[in-house]
């Protein structure tokens, strides 16, 4: 078959099955798995639009590094600099760019791969099926229309792979170069890939002294590129001191050898059918096969073949050493066995692969059959990992937060706030997921620990914005914020505010709606009798007081409680709001709501207050009337079954 034709049938290939894969996601936000690190590449590429191409500078969306520029340290962001070129040429910020980007250049490896496959196997079909058996691999197919700099490395070290067989082949020292140019290329943009260059280095040193040939300007050219990567780690730690980094910087081995057991058991179980199928371990299986029967046999043993096997069982090794220095994060991250393992078994399989002689009828003919075959069943248990993988329904905080943040560009530019306003992302659950969405650069907390968000009452910030779905339980964990925040406007989806002095008059219906409630109830047991609907609430106490002179006491099994009939009023939502103390952590008070329609109960709920011992605690409850059902009545109380003493004051009961 020409050459030329070869290529066309693999590009068809790669592009159906490209078509197979990605045309449902290919213009889709980074979302679903490590949505996090692939939206922080994103930002990386927004970065550089930004910052008028400085590589050297690179910076994402959320200030939160040193001197609030968003200069963060990072390895070479050169595919993430590429793709912002692109977007710069086309005219967009599409994210369908950045991942057409990376699948170009995870095309250009499959073709480098296939010529890698040729030089080694001579053979056509076997080629063909090497490069079905590694775009199939589930982590691949997921991530090489993605944003990770991992796949990206990986093409650049197929291409380095074939030059360097290229080179001890034929001897042309413009094929050495280009091999360590490639694979230096690789671990520039992700420093994990330096073993592989290790591994080159060390398949080069056996060869230096089993063939007793060394060549300086060989060794040169490695010790050139160490340095290069050196030189690139130190400005990247100059970077992280400078500026700090959002991204993970240092080792994380096992704690001991029973902790090293237990995760790597933890790891398999999670991802092994994430790292093969089931068909491509009996591929790899078959490969084995491959690799005793050449040898077993010198005859049928190539040079080229020996080379190669002695590189995958280098790439082996590294990708082992690399696994246990970095294991408590492999059960975090199924992408790091690209960056260990994969390289390795890719190239182990084709070894195998091409000891499997075609001179044997039975191979010759049922190897392109069964391969095809498993290679089919393959890409069917490919699809459906990805179709999980990419599956809204796994309802994760970060799909929730893509979610809630899709459109808010627009949202805010609509109520006059500027692109250049700086905006806090409360529980934002990733550095710069939201700020994306937002197209705003400023702050994403991924956390509500009470010191991380207060830090911010003293920062340069213009507005606030907190996803609905969770400001309840903000609050709750930075109590602080009731007084701190005004509201500005919302959405379904959104709150904005502003930060403001201390207000402690602030209610927290008040930060849920811009409009007046349909009824404010207060009972601060200092001012006469509650509001109407309130009865059983004047015992009181003047032992233990949050405010005033008296708080309430409960010793009884139901306490204040409010009862509106005939609801007149048009409101949809209910706030309940007070300080709570009690005397020991195991106290169990419940705030109670029944619903009833024609005086038959439809619907109760529900809610455990949980007082601080020895300590008043402000605690609060946003409900909304049941969806589906007709309610005339409402009674709301407090209920103490175990009838133990309870404090509580200014009790607040909103209704909007």
């Amino acid at each position: 078959m020409p050459r030329i034709a070869q290529y066309l049938i693999l590009l068809l290939l790669l592009g159906a099955l490209s078509v197979l894969f990605y045309q449902d996601i290919i213009s889709l936000f980074p979302c679903y798995n490590h949505a996090w690190t692939q939206s922080d590449k994103l930002a990386l590429a927004y970065g550089f639009l930004d910052n008028n191409f400085n590589l050297f500078k690179p910076q994402t969306f959320n200030l939160i590094t040193k001197e609030g520029v968003g200069v963060t340290g990072v390895d070479l962001a050169l595919h993430e600099y590429l793709a912002a070129i692109l977007m710069k040429l086309l005219g967009t910020k599409n994210p369908m760019v950045f991942r057409l980007y990376s699948l170009l250049v995870s095309w250009i490896g499959y073709l480098y791969l296939f010529r890698l496959s040729k030089l080694i196997t001579r053979s056509y079909s076997k080629s063909l099926m090497v490069v079905g058996f590694t775009f199939l691999m589930p982590i691949l197919a997921y991530y090489q229309a993605g944003f990770l700099p991992s796949t990206t490395a990986l093409s650049t070290a197929f291409i380095s792979l074939f030059y360097y067989l290229s080179f001890r082949k034929n001897k042309q020292y413009k094929h050495f170069y280009l091999a360590l140019f490639f694979m230096l290329l690789s671990a520039l943009v992700r420093t994990t890939f330096s073993i592989f260059l290790l591994g080159l280095f060390l398949e080069q040193l056996y060869f230096w002294i089993k063939e007793k040939s060394f060549k300086p300007k060989e060794l040169s050219a490695f010790v050139l590129a160490f340095m290069l990567i050196i030189l690139s780690n130190i400005y990247k730690i100059y970077l992280n001191k400078t500026y700090g980094t959002i991204f993970l910087n240092e080792l994380m081995p096992p704690l001991n050898i029973s902790d090293a057991k237990e995760l790597t058991g933890m790891i398999w179980s999670k991802w092994h059918l994430e790292l093969m199928t089931h068909y491509h371990y009996f591929l790899l299986g078959i490969s084995l096969i491959g690799i005793a029967i050449y040898g077993l046999n010198r005859e049928l043993q190539t040079k080229q073949q020996n080379i190669l096997l002695r590189i995958a069982i280098w790439f082996l090794l590294a990708g082992a050493a690399f696994f246990i220095l970095m294991m408590r994060q492999f059960i975090h991250h199924e992408y790091y066995y690209i960056d260990s393992f994969h390289l390795g078994i890719i190239l182990l399989f084709l070894a195998g692969i091409s000891g499997l002689t075609e001179r044997i009828k039975v191979v010759r003919v049922l190897l392109p059959i069964m391969g095809l075959a498993l290679l089919i069943g393959a890409g069917i248990d490919s699809k459906k990992i990805q179709e999980f993988k990419n599956n809204l329904t796994l309802g994760g905080t970060g799909e929730t937060t893509i979610f809630n943040y899709t459109g808010a560009d627009v949202y805010l530019d609509s109520i006059g706030i500027s692109r250049d306003d700086i905006v806090l992302a409360i529980d934002g659950y990733s550095p710069n997921e939201p700020l994306l969405l937002m197209d705003r650069k400023g702050y994403s907390t991924t956390t509500t620990r009470k010191e991380k968000i207060e830090k911010f009452y003293d920062y340069d910030i213009d507005y606030v914005v907190q996803q609905n779905t969770y400001f309840l339980e903000v609050l709750a964990d930075v109590p602080s914020l009731i007084s701190r925040l005004l509201r500005i406007d919302g959405n379904k989806k959104l709150s904005v505010f502003k930060f403001q002095p201390p207000n402690k008059k602030q209610k927290v219906w008040q930060l849920l709606t811009d409009k007046e409630p349909a009824l404010e109830s207060i009972i601060d047991f200092e001012s006469g009798d509650p509001t109407e609907g309130w009865f059983n609430t004047m015992e009181t106490t003047s032992d233990i007081i949050y405010a005033g002179d008296y708080s309430g006491i409960l010793t009884e099994e139901y306490g204040p409680t409010f009862m509106w009939e005939d609801l007149y009023l048009d409101f949809k939502h209910i706030v309940f709001e007070g300080f709570f103390y009690g005397k020991d952590t195991e106290e169990k008070v419940k705030l109670g709501i029944v619903y009833y329609f024609e005086d038959q109960e439809v619907a109760q709920e529900s809610y455990p207050i949980k007082p601080m011992e020895n300590k008043w605690t402000r605690q609060f409850y946003h409900v909304q009337l049941p969806k589906g059902k007709e309610v005339d009545k409402v009674k709301i109380f407090l209920w103490n079954p175990e009838q133990k003493v309870i404090y509580f004051d200014d009790i607040v009961l909103t209704l909007f």
